[in-house]
């Protein structure tokens, strides 16, 4: 099953990826000299976390999705467990009981005081019905109970699991000069996917813009992918020239450069 997991959630974060990169193609497809440039010297520093905010929300939803699932399956195994004990209890039956004692009253006369007449006086005796074995099975009842109970127990534990999970503050991320501690891990995804918008918001040019650029007004901007930005200028400090030394980059060269995460994506300059 973990297995099976990992795959279904490498699937999704693939499709996203795939996904937000036809959007950007279509982007570029509206104004190609921007996803071209001009030829100048290119500077790629501005990581936008998409790629990150992806694959934690991959990470979250998936964990939610799995105690959810959980907890299905043990309603389930609940639901099974009460039905053992109706059936434990229709089994009762009226006609079995215990003995049970009953008082039955028998009569007879004495003779009186002088002067008086004979006296009435009633006995009791203990009867009961010849039956035997007990109304209700008794311990069936009881195992049926305690397997109910404790499917109920295993409910609540995967229920109060979820809600630490999705309630406890100790994530943090740095993006920057800016620093997002204590975090939920719902609340770091959404800091991540509102950086990310607002870098991509802000590298995008409008079609004036562009013009500016192209008369050098402006700095001009595109937006590239984490291996097109190693290739369009990214500073290599001295310990990484030489893995990165490869066309395309290797992955010793993206751990090196602290490519955080493949699907990320570069705001660049051009100047």
């Amino acid at each position: 099953m973990p297995s099976k997991i990992k795959t279904i959630n490498k699937k999704i974060f693939l499709l996203g990826l795939a996904a937000l990169s036809a959007g950007l193609a279509i982007l570029f497809l509206n104004f190609p000299d921007q996803a071209k440039g001009q030829g100048g010297d290119t500077s790629c520093d501005t990581e936008i976390p998409i790629g990150e905010a992806m694959e934690q929300a991959v990470t979250f939803t998936g964990t939610v999705r799995n105690s959810i699932f959980s907890s299905e399956q043990l309603i389930d195994d609940e639901i099974d467990k009460i039905k053992n004990l109706i059936s434990a209890v229709q089994r009762c039956d009226p006609n079995k009981c215990d003995p049970v004692c009953y008082l039955v009253p028998h009569t007879s006369t004495a003779p009186g005081a002088p002067g008086q007449g004979p006296v009435t006086i009633t006995t009791y005796t203990c009867e009961h019905d010849a039956c035997t074995g007990e109304i209700c099975p008794v311990s069936s009842i009881n195992s049926a109970y305690q397997q109910v109970e404790a499917v109920y127990n295993s409910i609540v534990g995967v229920q109060e699991s979820t809600k630490t999970y999705t309630g406890k503050k100790d994530y943090s991320w740095k993006y920057g000069s800016q620093n997002y501690n204590d975090q939920s891990a719902g609340g770091i995804v959404t800091a991540m996917l509102k950086t990310a918008r607002e870098s991509f918001s802000g590298c995008f040019l409008t079609s004036d813009e562009w013009n500016q650029y192209q008369e050098g007004k402006i700095t001009g901007k595109i937006i590239s992918t984490c291996p097109e930005a190693m290739i369009l200028g990214r500073e290599l400090p001295d310990e990484c020239k030489i893995v990165c030394n490869t066309n395309p980059p290797s992955d010793a060269c993206y751990d090196c450069m602290d490519c955080k995460s493949p699907g990320n994506f570069f705001c660049c300059d051009l100047k």
